[in-house]
């Protein structure tokens, strides 16, 4: 008598419920999309997060810009914080990274398959829409905060580095082609 074990389909051949061993949550090009905006947002998170340390170590103050991101929980507490705090500054940089991951897991559904300068391109129209949506489309509480401490340009720079980085973060995750 044979064991019972998986069929062909999948699916136990025991007695009793039968379980689908091969179900996925999500669709493969879902997936890999999915990853590609995961690493995408990671990487966009981790480069603007360097440029508002490193706005705020110009003006003597390096951890208030991201610091700042924290107002949606402490308030205007967390503009008043220019020093790592052991309390705001990880609160910060968890929203930080969580909302520019969610940027990245949008852009990827949306410009994942584009290449080279129209990857750049999509992902410039991107980080202007998400500029929009930070600052015209959701309440003050929701904005990220850092439009206290950072001038207009470095705004803009940030939201710059947040489009290349979308950008790169894509390309990255991209499996690379064998060559020959």
């Amino acid at each position: 008598m044979p064991e019972p074990g998986p069929t062909a389909t999948g699916r136990s051949a025991g007695a009793g419920l039968e379980v689908r061993r091969d179900a996925r949550f999500l669709s493969a090009v879902l997936r890999e999309r999915v990853t590609r905006g995961g690493y995408a947002g990671f990487v966009a998170a981790a480069a603007t997060a360097g440029a508002l340390i490193g706005f705020g170590i110009a003006r003597g103050a390096p951890f208030q810009p991201l610091n700042t991101v924290a107002h949606m929980v402490f308030g205007t507490r967390a503009h008043l914080m220019d020093q790592f705090d052991p309390l705001v500054t990880p609160v910060a940089l968890a929203l930080h990274v969580t909302s520019v991951t969610v940027w990245g897991l949008v852009f990827a559904q949306l410009g994942g398959r584009l290449r080279s300068w129209r990857l750049v391109a999509a992902a410039a129209v991107f980080a202007g829409i998400a500029y929009i949506v930070d600052y015209h489309l959701v309440p003050r509480r929701f904005t990220p905060g850092f439009e206290t401490f950072l001038s207009s340009a470095e705004i803009g720079a940030i939201y710059v580095i947040l489009a290349l980085a979308l950008a790169t973060g894509v390309s990255l995750a991209r499996p690379r082609e064998r060559m020959g």
